[in-house]
């Protein structure tokens, strides 16, 4: 589907590099080496560190804890309930920081 938005890595393995997002839910994860990834629907459910999920009919963009024991961050707090994204906040994942850049918001959509 279409690009909703970006996670930008600013500390960590894969400084530099991006993750796109898309409609509907995006599972964020860990590779072996530690570097940010975007996961399929079918990965397992203890490799799923949060969850992140535009909503097409409200153009919203939302955090949601993963199934994982390892903690993802939103800023400086831990992710254990819904949190609401407006752009600039910053993601922690294990030893990655990622900058999050919406595409799509209250000014766009698809």
């Amino acid at each position: 589907g279409p690009v909703t938005g970006w996670l930008v890595v600013r500390d960590g393995p894969a400084k530099g590099c991006d993750l796109r997002l898309g409609v509907g839910r995006s599972f964020l994860g860990l590779d072996a080496d530690g570097t940010p990834v975007t996961l399929s629907a079918d990965a397992p459910l203890s490799t799923r560190r949060a969850v992140l999920v535009y909503d097409e009919e409200k153009s919203a963009l939302t955090l949601l804890p993963g199934s994982s024991q390892e903690l993802c961050y939103l800023d400086d707090a831990a992710v254990l309930e819904a949190m609401p994204l407006a752009g600039g906040e910053t993601l922690r994942l294990g030893g990655a920081a990622l900058k999050f850049v919406p595409l799509c918001g209250a000014d766009f959509h698809w």
